[in-house]
């Protein structure tokens, strides 16, 4: 089974069409897994994404997180606190995963989640490191 994350500003079912239907790589991973889509943890407005790419890509909109400059030059990443915990109970409700499948932001996200549970103890106690990741 393979959890996969969408790029910034798009969706699970979104992603789904980008893999299945503007591409092949999804029938052939479902060849020999699972496919689950999950949604990033912080809804966008109808209107997130240029009116050329709507017809495309349908609304709902998520997003992981928000980067920005704060003080100083820091990065904050509004709304990443809340993706990852969207995520960790995704895994809790429907997991365990094999893998992960992350395209440009939710490649971040996957390659996140990775780290901090082969980092972490306590966090992979709730989120198991996957086998393997596939970052797009």
């Amino acid at each position: 089974r393979i959890l996969c994350f969408h790029s910034f500003r798009l969706s699970g079912d979104n992603m789904r069409k980008q893999l299945f239907d503007l591409a092949n790589l999804g029938a052939s991973l479902a060849d020999l897994a699972t496919l689950d889509f999950v949604d990033g943890g912080h809804r966008l407005g109808d209107d997130a994404l240029p009116e050329r790419l709507q017809a495309l890509f349908p609304p709902p909109y998520f997003e992981w997180w928000n980067a920005r400059e704060g003080a100083g030059g820091t990065a904050i990443y509004d709304h990443l606190e809340a993706s990852l915990a969207k995520v960790e109970r995704h895994i809790a409700e429907h997991g365990p995963y094999d893998g992960y499948l992350g395209f440009s932001q939710g490649g971040c996200v996957a390659h996140t989640l990775s780290l901090l549970s082969m980092r972490d103890p306590s966090f992979a106690s709730r989120v198991p490191a996957p086998r393997f990741a596939i970052l797009l």
